[in-house]
């Protein structure tokens, strides 16, 4: 409802007569007057009608209108959060196992992988990694060209890699982590890198390894700044923490930490990482046993939640907060934390997802999908038809591809008695799902004219809508003029806004609001046809 004096005309509490009990059909939960009656409404034992109040959008200030309200599913809740699992034989590393990347993902993710090619190492390469115990061997780069794999041999997304077009090409290889048979049962590590941009793309700066001790605590294995071949066109600080200066005198290349990081981890081992395919490509490293923190708590839409924002919500700490960059190895940290509580607690530790589905456009992806005996859709088998202004069409029911699809921009349109008409029982089109944004206008020179038109439409619905067809009918008003103002005092409450503010303004659009929050609703739920002589259809009446 547009414009409207209060108490509103249109409102269902100004609208259902109570000539007594022998007259009406209906029965209201909204008292027409605080005189202590119940209510003025004549009770009825055969109902066809019940209405209530409504309160939309509780503590907030931003008006929102009844079908951004009711059009959206709620999402589904989370299952109960699980208590961490205490039992004395709980591996911490047979349930990390259960949420490695399988194959699939590792291609889907844009991992890099290595053929099934078995390729030829050096052992002699490899005895010499195994012995290094972290000290820097002084042949690092023909180490890594004894180790490397052929670019034909290794595939990111199913798709065989393209080495730069430059001699510094010729100097960087793809290197893959082996077994180590004396070593010790499969060790758990996280890893971060940071990168900068050069002509050819994103090139490693830094990268940190941690290796998990007990819990939730960690050794820090190697956090290094590595200096790019190629020139550095921009250092990303604000995401990476690397300046000009700290790499001013870096001796590191990208061979000297593929060697160390292969002396430590085995391929055995598990990696942790958040959209560790970025740093495992930025490496140039092939591992297939990681854990993905971005895919592990992927929503239910596919949606990737960030690091920090995982952190923030799950384990109620701030991460990246600092105004010098990330820090690889609080970033590495946190994944490894997120990681080994998922391990222990099980699916139900992960971030509700609160992505709302349309119901317009859950109706039509259920009745495609034809799944469940039991379904809605598929019982009814009957079309969705939304009626309404080309705005609200836009924004509800175009996206959500709708059946039918019509236009209607106000309630005295000849096109608003469409809706009766979709959902006559006669009709051989019957809608399945039908839903209406009718405008009205109430202002004091058009209120009798939607008087006449709301009887109208509502008496045609208890006439010919079919008894096992629920209808719920939601009035509310001013939603247009209190959302235009919210934006005029949300510039003007602008600290670089030379607009002013008064008091008037703002009691008039707090008014607005509560009004606009305020709504009526009411449920139509037709006799049988055998019943429905015996009750009369509602009377209406001017407040």
């Amino acid at each position: 409802i547009a414009e409207c004096d209060s108490p509103c005309p249109l409102f269902p509490s100004q609208r259902i007569a109570t000539s007594g009990p022998e007259r009406s059909g209906w029965r209201s939960l909204v008292p027409l007057a605080d005189n202590g009656d119940e209510g003025g409404v004549g009770l009825q034992k055969k109902v066809i009608g019940a209405a209530c109040k409504a309160k939309l959008f509780q503590g907030n200030k931003q008006p929102r209108n009844t079908s951004d309200v009711l059009m959206l599913i709620p999402p589904q809740q989370s299952a109960r959060e699980a208590r961490p699992d205490t039992r004395d034989d709980f591996n911490l590393i047979d349930a990390m196992k259960n949420l490695l990347l399988r194959p699939e993902q590792l291609k889907s993710e844009g991992y890099p992988i290595a053929s099934s090619v078995e390729c030829v190492h050096s052992d002699r390469a490899k005895e010499q990694i195994r012995s290094m115990n972290q000290s820097k061997p002084t042949a690092a780069l023909d180490l890594v060209r004894a180790l490397a794999l052929k670019d034909e041999d290794v595939t990111i997304g199913g798709e065989k890699i393209i080495p730069a077009d430059d001699d510094e090409a010729k100097l960087e290889h793809y290197v893959e982590t082996f077994e180590m048979p004396d070593g010790p049962e499969s060790r758990v590590y996280a890893l971060d890198c940071e990168m900068v941009e050069t002509r050819v793309g994103k090139e490693l700066a830094r990268v940190s390894l941690i290796m998990h001790d007990t819990e939730e605590k960690y050794s820090t294995i190697l956090d290094e700044l590595v200096r790019p071949r190629r020139s550095v066109v921009d250092y990303l600080t604000e995401f990476s923490g690397v300046t000009r200066d700290a790499l001013q005198n870096v001796k590191n290349r990208i061979e000297d930490i593929q060697l160390r990081l292969l002396s430590v981890i085995a391929k055995e081992d598990i990696i942790i990482g958040h959209s560790l395919e970025n740093d495992l490509r930025a490496l140039r490293l092939v591992h297939s046993n990681v854990i993905d923190t971005s895919v592990v708590f992927r929503g239910d839409h596919g949606r990737k939640f960030g690091l920090r924002h995982l952190t923030n919500v799950l384990c109620q700490r701030k991460i990246q907060a600092g105004g010098n960059g990330h820090c690889p190895v609080e970033d590495a940290e946190a994944a490894m934390v997120l990681a080994i509580r998922r391990a222990r607690r099980g699916p139900s530790f992960g971030i509700r997802d609160n992505i709302r589905v349309g119901i317009v456009t859950a109706f039509q992806k259920q009745e495609s999908s034809g799944r469940g005996c039991d379904s809605f859709a598929v019982l009814n088998a009957r079309p969705c038809v939304c009626i309404g202004p080309a705005e609200w069409i836009k924004r509800h029911a175009q996206s959500a591809g709708s059946h039918h699809i019509l236009n209607c921009e106000s309630a005295l349109d000849s096109m608003a008695m469409a809706v009766p008409s979709w959902l006559a029982r006669t009709s051989s089109k019957r809608a399945g799902l039908l839903w209406a944004h009718l405008v009205c206008d109430a202002s004091p020179k058009k209120v009798d004219q939607a008087v006449a038109r709301l009887d109208e439409l509502v008496e045609a619905l208890a006439e010919r809508v079919p008894s096992d067809t629920p209808i719920l009918i939601v009035y509310q008003r001013s939603f247009k003029l209190a959302q235009s103002l919210t934006q005029q005092r949300k510039a003007a409450l602008n600290p670089k806004s030379s607009a002013g503010w008064t008091s008037s303004q703002e009691n008039t659009w707090r008014r607005l609001l509560e009004d606009s929050r305020q709504c009526e609703a009411v449920w139509i739920g037709t006799q049988p046809l055998a019943a429905r002589a015996e009750v009369n259809r509602p009377t209406f009446k001017h407040a």
